[in-house]
């Protein structure tokens, strides 16, 4: 190995975060994150934005039935 980690971390530490983000994929930069971490800073519509009509349903319902009272849910 060329450079140690501290090495590593110290050119790292000078870097944006869009800098060190540079050449991943989308994915990539995904990883790690919890799905409610990668909705940060989405607006609601943004959030369902790519989802089919059948994705959207499926979406409605989840909504509706977490509306309704803890009591008349259904398991």
């Amino acid at each position: 190995e060329l450079m140690s980690k501290a090495s590593l971390e110290t050119r790292l530490r000078g870097l944006k975060p869009e800098e060190r983000l540079m050449g991943l994929n989308p994915e990539e930069r995904l990883i790690g994150l919890k799905p409610e971490e990668q909705l940060i800073g989405l607006k609601p519509e943004d959030r369902l934005m790519g989802l089919n009509p059948e994705q959207l349903e499926e979406m409605e319902a989840y909504i509706k039935q977490q509306k309704q009272p803890k009591n008349f849910r259904k398991v």
